[in-house]
C-alpha cells in the first residue's frame, strides 16, 4: 500500500485530521499484515474477496458466529470488524478515484460563453501591445491582473479606474472601456454560463490584494506583460511553453503561480492551467496518473508543472479548456469542506453504529494514574490499557458507581499524580465495562502537560469532583468542566490543520546539495538502518543545509513541523535537552526540554517520520546532555519496551521508532577533543566533501560566475591540496564550496575578492597561526588574476 499517497489523500481530499488519518492507515496496515499488500490485492480483484470476508452482520454476532476474516480482534468483534471494513472502504475509494474519472469525462468549456474575463484579458493585452514597452509599469500590471479577477473584488468602477490610471493611449483607454462596459451588460443579461441566476459578476478567480505596488516593480511588470504580448497571437503550445519558461525561470517579483496562472489562463485557456489553492489541495487525485507537481506554489516551476498537466489532459481527457479542471477541483474542495464541517461538529469519539442510533449521552471522566504504579507513558498512542474497578485486595475502589457508569465511547482525561501532577493524555473508553475492568485507549499524548496549578485556581472548576475530594482514581466531569479543560489543553497543545507542503524529491536534493546520487542513497539507507547519523566535514561543505534536506527528501515534502534543530555548545545541559527544574516566582518548576517535547510530538504521529537535527554535536558534553537516554537512541532500543524512568521524574520515557537524529560535526574544530566512543558507537559517520569537482556545482557556478567559475575552482582546489598535504592539518581542514553559494544572481570579481579577504583568509590565519608568511602567500595567490 502506498502509505504516503493514501495519507495525503485522507488529509487533503477527505479533510481528516492527523489522528484520524493515522488511525485509518493503521487499520489498513493490520489488514495487510494478514492478507498481504493491498495494492496487489486491488490489482487482482479490486479487493472483492477481502470485502466479502469483512462482511459481518449484527445477527451473526449475536448468534456467536465467528467472522470470516482471519484478523484477530481484541474486544468487541462486531465493531472491530466494522472498523476494519470502514478503513478498507476508504482505501478502495482512494484507489477507485471516481473523481478522476469524472475529470477525464468532463465536457469542454467555450471561453467567451463561459465568462467575460477571457475577452477582457485578451483585449487588455492587445491594448498593451500598442503601448511603448518602456512606458509600462505597475499600473498596467494592476489593470491586466484585475481583468482576470472577479468583479466581487473592487467592483466595476474599480476596474474602470485601473484602465484610466494605466499608461495606455487615450484611444486605447476609450476602446478598452467600451469593451469592458459591453461585457458588463452581457453579464447583467446573464449571457455567461459562469453567471449566477440571482445576481451577476464577471471573473472566475478571487484575490487577496488590490495592487502590485510595493510587491513588484516596473522592470518585472514589463517582463510579465512583454511575455503576454509575445504569445498572444501564437497557437503552438510547445512554442508558447518555451517562451514562457525562458521568461519565468527566474521568477517575476511579487508574483507566484496562482496570480500569474489566472492571467495566462484567461489569455490562453487551452494552454495554461490554473494552479491555485484548489489545484494544489486536490492535485493528489492526479498522482496516480503520474502528475506529481513540483513546488506548485512557485512561478519558477509553473511551466514544468503545466507540461505535466497538459500530458495528462491530452492523453486522458475530453476537455481542452483548463477551466473545466479548475471548476471540478473547486467543486471537490467545497464538497469535502462541507463534509468536514459536519464531522468537526460531531463530539469526539462518538460511535456511529450501522444498526443503532448515534450515541449522544457521552460521559466525561478524569482518571488518575500513580506513576509509581503505572503511567500513561507506558501506553503507546492507539494502545489500550485496562484498569480494575477493585483494588489488589478485592475491595471496590472509591466512588465505585463511577466505574459502573462507564460505557464505551466515553472520554477520559488522563492525569498523573505526584510527582508529575499534570494532565498528560487524552483517551476514550474502548470497551463496555465487564464488571471487573474498564478499558482505556490512548488517543493523544500532550506535548505540553497541563499542570494541577493551572486548573485548581479556575473558578468554574472549583466544584469539580476531583478537587472536592481527590481520594480515589476515577472522577466524573461535567460537560462544562470538560470543555473548560479542553480549552486549556488546546491553548497549549493546538491541533494541526491539514496543510499542503511544498513537494521535495530526490532530484531536488541532488540539485541543491551537490553530492552524487549513490552517496545520497547511501545516506538515506544508513539513516533508515541506524536511525542516527553524523555528517562530518570541513567548514563550508553545507553540513547543516544537507541535514535538513535529507529529511525533506525522505518525507517527500518540506514539512518543517516534523523537523527540529538545536545547536550544542559547552554549557548546553540535560535540563535544556530533556527536562529540569527552573526557577519561577513561587520556587522551582519542572520544565520539559526540546528533545523531550519533540519525542512527544512524534508519539502523536507514529506513522510518519520525524527528524531531530543537532548542529555542532561534538561541541556539547554528550554524556551529560543525553544522560540515561544515551542507551535509548540506539536503533534497537526504541519503543515502549525500553521505557525507563528519567532523572527528574518517575514517569517512564522512551524514544519512538519514528524519530531520526542527524548530527553535524566540523572536523576543523581543533578546540574540541575527539568524540567519545559511546557516541561513536551509536551513530554512523558520513564524510562530507568539498564539491568543487561535482558536475552540478560546476554548472551552478558557471550560471553565477561565467568564466570566473573556472578560476574559483582552480584556485580553491590548489589551496585544498596544500591544506590536505599539510601534516598539521589534513583533509578535514579543506575549504568547502558553500562559501560560493550566494543568494545573488551573479558572482562578480568583487564578490570573489570579498569572500577571500573576509571569510577564507581569516580561516587560514587560524590554520597557520604560527606561519604568517604562508597566510600572506596564499592570500596573494588567491587574489592574483
Amino acid at each position: 500500500m502506498n502509505r504516503d499517497s493514501f495519507y495525503k489523500w485522507l488529509k487533503t481530499i477527505k479533510k481528516y485530521d492527523q489522528g484520524t488519518c493515522n488511525s485509518r492507515i493503521s487499520n489498513c496496515l493490520r489488514i495487510e499484515k494478514y492478507y498481504g499488500d493491498l495494492d496487489q490485492i486491488y490489482t487482482e480483484d479490486k479487493c472483492e474477496n477481502l470485502k466479502t470476508e469483512l462482511i459481518y452482520s449484527r445477527q451473526e454476532y449475536r448468534a456467536g458466529t465467528p467472522p470470516k476474516h482471519r484478523i484477530p480482534i481484541d474486544g468487541d468483534i462486531y465493531n472491530g470488524t466494522a472498523t476494519l471494513r470502514s478503513a478498507l472502504n476508504l482505501y478502495l475509494e482512494f484507489k477507485d478515484n471516481k473523481i478522476l474519472q469524472d475529470i477525464m469525462n468532463m465536457d469542454d468549456v467555450i471561453p467567451d460563453e463561459h465568462d467575460g474575463s477571457y475577452e477582457l484579458v485578451r483585449e487588455t493585452v492587445e491594448s498593451l501591445s500598442e503601448t511603448d514597452l518602456h512606458r509600462i509599469d505597475i499600473a498596467d500590471l494592476d489593470m491586466l491582473y484585475f481583468m482576470a479577477v472577479g468583479t466581487w473584488k473592487g467592483g466595476v468602477e474599480f476596474r474602470l479606474k485601473k484602465i484610466e490610471e494605466s499608461n495606455l493611449s487615450i484611444d486605447e483607454k476609450i476602446r478598452l472601456k467600451s469593451i469592458f462596459n459591453n461585457v458588463v451588460e452581457k453579464a447583467k443579461d446573464h449571457k455567461y454560463e459562469n453567471s449566477d441566476k440571482n445576481t451577476w459578476s464577471i471573473g472566475m478567480f478571487g484575490t487577496g490584494f488590490y495592487t502590485y505596488q510595493g510587491k513588484s516593480d516596473k522592470q518585472n511588470a514589463q517582463k510579465f506583460i512583454s511575455l503576454c504580448i509575445r504569445i498572444k497571437d501564437l497557437d503552438d503550445d510547445y512554442e508558447i511553453f518555451n517562451i514562457a519558461e525562458e521568461t519565468l525561470k527566474n521568477g517575476i517579483k511579487g508574483m507566484q503561480a496562482a496570480s500569474a496562472s489566472i492571467v495566462l489562463h484567461c489569455l490562453k485557456p487551452n494552454v495554461f492551467p490554473i494552479i491555485n489553492n484548489a489545484m494544489i489541495k486536490t492535485a493528489v487525485l492526479l498522482e496516480s496518473q503520474g502528475v506529481i507537481l513540483n513546488k506548485p506554489n512557485q512561478l519558477t516551476t509553473y511551466i514544468e508543472n503545466s507540461r505535466k498537466i497538459k500530458n495528462f489532459r491530452d492523453e486522458k481527457c475530453k476537455f481542452k479548456n483548463y477551466r473545466a479542471l479548475d471548476a471540478k477541483f473547486w467543486e471537490v474542495e467545497k464538497l469535502e469542506e462541507e463534509k468536514y464541517d459536519e464531522i468537526k461538529e460531531e463530539k469526539p469519539y462518538e460511535i456511529k453504529k450501522e444498526t443503532e442510533n448515534m450515541v449522544n449521552n457521552i460521559n466525561y471522566w478524569w482518571l488518575n494514574a500513580n506513576p509509581k504504579i503505572w503511567s500513561y507513558n507506558d501506553i503507546e498512542l492507539g494502545g489500550t490499557i485496562s484498569y480494575t474497578s477493585r483494588n489488589e485486595r478485592g475491595n471496590k475502589r472509591r466512588i465505585y458507581k463511577n466505574f459502573e457508569d462507564v460505557k464505551k465511547g466515553d472520554i477520559v482525561i488522563g492525569y498523573e499524580t505526584a510527582p508529575v501532577k499534570a494532565i498528560v493524555a487524552i483517551g476514550h473508553i474502548s470497551k463496555e465495562h465487564d464488571g471487573e475492568r474498564i478499558w482505556i485507549k490512548k488517543d493523544e499524548n500532550l506535548i505540553e502537560p497541563i499542570e494541577y496549578s493551572c486548573l485548581n485556581s479556575i473558578e468554574e472548576l472549583k466544584n469539580m469532583e476531583f478537587f472536592q475530594n481527590p481520594q480515589g482514581s476515577l472522577f466524573k466531569l461535567m460537560k462544562e468542566e470538560y470543555e473548560i479543560i479542553m480549552d486549556i489543553i488546546r491553548e497549549q497543545n493546538p491541533t494541526t490543520e491539514a496543510k499542503i507542503n511544498e513537494t521535495y524529491t530526490k532530484e531536488d536534493f541532488l540539485e541543491e546539495v551537490f553530492i552524487e546520487e549513490d552517496k545520497c542513497e547511501n545516506i538515506v539507507n544508513l539513516l533508515e538502518y541506524k536511525k542516527n547519523i553524523i555528517l562530518q566535514g570541513p567548514p563550508g561543505v553545507g553540513k547543516t543545509f544537507v541535514a535538513k534536506r535529507i529529511a525533506y527528501s525522505i518525507m517527500g515534502e518540506k514539512d518543517d513541523s516534523r523537523i527540529e534543530m538545536v545547536q550544542f555548545h559547552q554549557s548546553y545541559s540535560y535540563e535544556d535537552f530533556i527536562m529540569g527544574y527552573r526557577p519561577v516566582e513561587e520556587g522551582f518548576k519542572l520544565k520539559y526540554g526540546i528533545f523531550y517535547q519533540f519525542c512527544k510530538r512524534a508519539l502523536n504521529d507514529p506513522l510518519r517520520s520525524y527528524y531531530f537535527i543537532i548542529d555542532e554535536i561534538n561541541r556539547g558534553n554528550i554524556s551529560k546532555i543525553f544522560g540515561e537516554l544515551m542507551m535509548l537512541i540506539e536503533s534497537d532500543k526504541r519503543g515502549s519496551d525500553y521505557a525507563i524512568p528519567l532523572t527528574y521524574t518517575e514517569n517512564r520515557f522512551y524514544i519512538p521508532k519514528n524519530v531520526y537524529i542527524i548530527g553535524t560535526m566540523n572536523t576543523a574544530d581543533r578546540s574540541l577533543a575527539m568524540i567519545d566512543y559511546a557516541l561513536r558507537r551509536r551513530f554512523c559517520f558520513i564524510d562530507m566533501e568539498p564539491a568543487f569537482d561535482n558536475l552540478n556545482f560546476k554548472g551552478y557556478l558557471e550560471s553565477k560566475g561565467g568564466d570566473l567559475s573556472n578560476i574559483i575552482i582552480d584556485k580553491i582546489n590548489r589551496l585544498n591540496k596544500a591544506i590536505e598535504n599539510d601534516i598539521s592539518l589534513g583533509r578535514g581542514f579543506r575549504i568547502g564550496h558553500s562559501y560560493f553559494c550566494m543568494g545573488k544572481e551573479t558572482i562578480t570579481e568583487e564578490d570573489y575578492n570579498n569572500i577571500i579577504k573576509y571569510e577564507i583568509v581569516p580561516l587560514l590565519s587560524e590554520y597557520w597561526f604560527d606561519d604568517f608568511d604562508k597566510v600572506i602567500e596564499w592570500k596573494t595567490e588567491l587574489l592574483e588574476w
